[in-house]
């Protein structure tokens, strides 16, 4: 019984914030404002930058404190291969300029992780203390995580990218690489918005 009542303590934080914030309405990677396909794989970035949306959604101005939340959903349209989705390979920097590809056990090509749960320091002292934990809970539920793509089905999840607003925001170019699964072949996606 005593297991019971803890199981759910802990669970209720997560099922509040799941019955709080709406999920963000599901797309396909072709319907995002932003898509590339190439080699079977349909990768789409739609970014949520309406501070109503954000609210809605994720229950604070993320803007305001830098962020872009970005839905980022990958479909793996090959017959056979599955693809690996690397969050921590994600980099990212101004439109105009050149992103490395990122590798594999070194720093080079790392401008910046985009991986990453921005909801720390200042973010969460604007909040109050009861909210900041509703809020991150629901962020972390949202963040898309590294995971294997099987052929024939696509994922969906966001990434928090930093941006500054005050004076009009510049173009960001996301790079999003995958891996075939078995070949470990890394197939670039170059997206900006």
């Amino acid at each position: 019984m005593k297991t019971s009542i803890t199981s759910v303590l802990l669970l209720a934080p997560l099922a509040l914030a799941v019955s709080t914030f709406p999920n963000y309405p599901t797309r396909n990677g072709k319907e995002c404002s932003v898509s590339v396909e190439n080699s079977g794989v349909t990768i789409g970035l739609e970014p949520v930058e309406d501070v109503t949306q954000q609210m809605k959604y994720f229950g604070a101005k993320l803007a305001k404190k830098g962020f872009i939340p970005v839905l980022v959903v990958i479909e793996n349209r090959m017959d056979s291969n599955s693809v690996i989705f690397d969050k921590s390979k994600v980099t990212l920097g101004p439109a105009e300029s050149t992103i490395p590809a990122a590798k594999t056990g070194s720093g080079e090509g790392k401008a910046m992780a985009v991986g990453f749960f921005p909801f720390f320091g200042g973010f969460a002292a604007a909040q109050e203390i009861s909210d900041a934990s509703h809020i991150q809970t629901n962020l972390v539920m949202k963040e898309l995580q590294s995971t294997t793509i099987s052929a024939g089905a696509s994922v969906q999840g966001f990434l928090y990218i930093p941006a500054t607003t005050k004076h009009g925001r510049q173009k960001i170019s996301v790079r999003i690489p995958v891996a075939k699964a078995g070949t470990g072949e890394v197939i670039n996606f170059d997206l900006v918005f």
